[in-house]
């Protein structure tokens, strides 16, 4: 048994704790490769194992699968020890990743004095309500061809200089503003502790770039997983109440060196409720008691920060029972009146068009409808004009298309038989 591999990339499509670690865990088994693109420890996945909850903020959700390959991709921002925290925390639970996780040389690193601006910044007048972990300011330094990557780690006597002039640039804004007083950790010291907590990373830094474009040609499923969701994105979400990295799509092409033609599918996550943390406009925001709820409750975010902002989906999905048309529509064709929009043949009998109410003539799933409509009784109020024609004695039976399991998620590798 052969099958065809499938590269699925795994969104949200709101601001954020839709599930899709949940999702992540599920599929993965599918796949080989489990990557992570963008972000990095303000997002985080929660995953629940024999009644246990794991919360992983760097580390793909694959981790718990030993078939998976875990890929950092270059889109991410590290805090190297957090990262390591949860490396201990998955070991003591018997889930090892040695052999089976590579970082990519080109993502950056999330150093003290990030944190240190990004906390500063949100004692401000204009807080926007992050996470004060320094992942906007590690996304600032990157841009600003200041940031230190994972590859500048194999070069220990060359971190001071990497370093020095962001840390400069920050020392100068918080000495700025001594109502704002926030800690900042000497030069020296920063230099000392990102050597002794990247030590046990150096091994794993390569070249992830290069690893992916293998998997691609060999024909391996890969898994991309996404932090946060589309209405956080840098560029497309509700600015500036947004993260500092792309989450939506594109995210997932410059922070994996990957070409559009490797992914086959995309799969967005949703929940029928929406919620947020931080600041940000929220139109449908639920003041009374029905949003309360999701507010004193047990968190269901992994970051820290509790929940604010609980709301309904500003377009609510259309119910089965819901016809399309516009107003007034089935109204006419009720009282029998033809015309543009209203259903001309009725049953004897009945309202409602013929479709609507014989269920051997309804189609289903756009297919089109029978053409044997000799055993329905029908009543024509302009006889002569537009009868359907009942079909010819003996004549063939139209093909069918093949079917298609739609329950089966995006994406999914879909087996077939092949040559053994």
């Amino acid at each position: 048994m052969g099958h065809a591999a499938t590269n699925l990339a795994i969104l949200g499509l709101q601001w954020g704790d839709e599930g899709k670690g949940k999702v992540v865990d599920l599929l993965s088994p599918h796949y080989r490769h489990v990557v992570r693109f963008q972000g990095g420890n303000n997002a985080g996945h929660t995953v629940v194992v024999d009644g246990q909850s794991i919360a992983l903020h760097q580390v793909p959700s694959g981790a718990l699968h030993p078939g998976c390959f875990l890929v950092v991709g270059s889109g991410v921002v590290l805090n190297l020890e957090v990262f390591q925290q949860e490396i201990d925390r998955l070991r003591d639970r018997g889930i090892d990743l040695t052999g089976r996780l590579l970082m990519s040389e080109k993502a950056h690193v999330i150093l003290p004095h990030h944190i240190a601006l990004d906390r500063w910044r949100e004692m401000g007048s204009n807080p926007i309500g992050t996470t004060g972990r320094g992942i906007g300011p590690a996304y600032e330094m990157k841009t600003a061809r200041m940031g230190v990557r994972l590859g500048d780690l194999l070069h220990p006597e060359q971190l001071r200089d990497r370093i020095h002039q962001g840390y400069e640039e920050v020392r100068i804004r918080i000495a700025s503003t001594p109502q704002f007083p926030v800690e900042l950790p000497s030069l020296d010291s920063i230099v000392d502790g990102l050597r002794q907590a990247s030590a046990p990373f150096l091994p794993l830094i390569g070249d992830a770039q290069a690893h992916l474009h293998a998997a691609w040609r060999r024909g391996e499923p890969i898994l991309f997983e996404g932090a946060q969701a589309t209405l956080l994105d840098i560029d497309h979400g509700t600015y500036p109440f947004v993260t500092s990295s792309n989450c939506s799509l594109g995210g997932l092409f410059t922070g994996t060196g990957l070409p559009p033609q490797a992914l086959d599918g995309v799969l967005g996550i949703a929940k029928a409720y929406t919620t947020r943390v931080g600041s940000g406009p929220m139109p449908s925001e639920l003041q009374d008691a029905m949003g309360q709820p999701q507010r004193r409750g047990r968190p269901v975010v992994v970051p820290y920060s509790p929940l604010r902002l609980v709301r309904w989906p500003h377009h609510r999905p259309r119910l089965p029972h819901q016809r399309r048309g516009r107003p007034g529509h089935h109204e006419a064709g009720r009282a029998g009146r033809p015309g543009r929009g209203g259903p001309r043949h009725r049953l004897q009998g009945r309202g409602g068009s013929r479709f609507h109410q014989d269920p051997q003539l309804r189609p289903r799933l756009g297919r089109a409808a029978p053409r044997d409509h000799a055993h329905a009784r029908l009543e024509d109020p302009h006889p002569g004009h537009h009868r359907p024609r009942p079909a010819a004695q003996g004549s063939p039976e139209l093909p069918r298309r093949p079917h298609r399991d739609r329950r089966m998620p995006l994406g999914l590798p879909q087996h077939r038989a092949g040559p053994t």
